[in-house]
This record gives structure tokens, sequence and C-alpha cells, in this order.
């Protein structure tokens, strides 16, 4: 009862919040006085709700999410496989360090432009989201397998502990909360880099693609909409993960 009490006093915060919000945006566009400069919150929720009965609108969430989601695997298939290698292998670790550290350093833009020369326009978005959140991935499952304790692999040689049971009790344990985190930390990056790879790249269906329309034809009120839209998906997005995070360690637990 009291924890149903304290979720509805923050929604009801949190709905405060957002109307202060409003009505500040409405101040900045009375005292603007320019919708192509400012539009009103009125006609972004009135632009916003004719994209959303549109197929069109669809098509477009559903291209993004599937580069978001296909960046996002190949990154961490790629940085679970090659953190894997650099524990057990230091010349690997020693290879990969230098790789991994001008990755955290090189700008999106750069990345992107670099893309560009070498891949289709629909292929760009997935190969950024990947430049970029696989060093997140590996960082943090290196980090996790850096951080067991060598006693127990010791002692599970000594018992003659199965290769299996090594991996399910041992690795797995220690490993998962930095998976989690470097799940959580890539969810919300992936949106940001895959929506800006798609705004240069312009593939024919995409988010980015109808956000730079928007800006050439200097419709601000689909602008501002596309805006709200993207950043609604990328939060729901990231909600979903961390709710699937949080249900599957009650399960393990």
């Amino acid at each position: 009862m009291k924890h149903s009490i304290i979720h509805q006093e923050s929604k009801g915060r949190n709905l405060l919040i957002l109307l202060f919000w409003i009505i500040v945006w409405q101040a900045v566009y009375l005292a603007v006085g320019k919708d192509v400069i400012v539009p009103s919150p009125g006609g972004t929720a009135a632009e916003l709700a004719r994209m959303v009965t549109e197929a069109e609108f669809y098509y477009n969430v559903g291209a993004t999410m599937q580069r978001v989601i296909a960046g996002i695997l190949i990154s961490f298939i790629s940085g679970m496989a090659t953190a894997v290698t650099a524990y057990f292998f230091p010349i690997a670790r020693d290879l990969l360090k230098g790789v991994v550290n001008v990755l955290k350093s090189t700008p999106v833009m750069a990345v992107i432009i670099f893309a560009l020369l070498w891949l289709s326009s629909g292929n760009v978005p997935v190969f950024v989201c990947f430049m970029m959140c696989y060093p997140v991935v590996y960082t943090n499952i290196l980090a996790g397998l850096d951080s067991m304790d060598e006693h127990y692999i010791e002692m599970s040689k000594v018992f003659r502990v199965r290769s299996t049971d090594i991996i399910k009790y041992i690795y797995v344990p220690f490993v998962a909360p930095h998976i989690k985190s470097a799940l959580s930390l890539t969810t919300g990056l992936s949106w940001k880099t895959v929506v800006a790879a798609e705004v240069l790249s312009s593939p024919n269906r995409s988010m980015g693609y109808n956000l730079l329309n928007a800006k050439v034809y200097l419709d601000t009120e689909s602008l501002f909409a596309w805006i709200i839209a993207i950043v609604a998906l990328s939060m729901i997005f990231e909600r979903i993960v961390n709710l699937l995070i949080r249900h599957k360690g009650r399960a393990a637990a």
C-alpha cells in the first residue's frame, strides 16, 4: 500500500515537472513569435499526432530500431569474444588496448564520415553503432573477468570440476553484472549514434532522414515532433531493456 502511494506521488510529480517545461516552451514560443524558429507545443503535438497515424512513420521507426538492435548485437558478440580472448592471452590484450582507446577518443562524426566512404547508406548507422558501443562492451566484460578471484579457478582444477560448471558457476556470476552494466550503457548510446549516422548517410527509411528533411524544408513542427518521437522511443527502449535485466536478475537469484 505504501509503495503504491509513493509510486502515485512520483507519477504526479513527474506530470507536474512535464507541465512546467511545456509552459516554459509555450513562453519561449510566444517570446520568439516565429514558428520557423520555435514552434508551439500545440502545433508540435498536432504534427506528432498526425505522424503516428501514418504507416510510413512505423516503417521509419522499424528501420531505425532494426539498426539499433543490429548494432548492439554485433558489438556484444564481438566485444564478448575479444574480451575473453584478451583475458586468456596477454598479447591479445596488448594489441586491443590501443584500438579500444582510439575508438573511445574518436568523435562520432569522424566515424560516420569514414563509414560513408566504404558502406551503403543503410549499413553506415549499424557500423557506427558498433564502433561506439564495442569499447563499452569490451572494457566492461574484461573488467568483470579481471575482478574474478583466481583462487576459485585453482580450487576448481584441484577438485577437477567440469569446464561447463566452471563457466556456469564461476565465470558467469562474476561477469554477469558487468554485462548488465554494458547493456544499460549501450541502449542509450546506440540510439544517439544510429540517428546521427542516419542524418548524414540518409537511408530512405529512417528517423534520422526525416529529421534532415524537416530541417531542409524548415518544417520546424515536424522537426520537433521527430525529436520527441526519437527521445520517447529511446527512453522506452532503455526502460524495456532495464526491466528485462532486472527480471533476469531476479530469475537467476
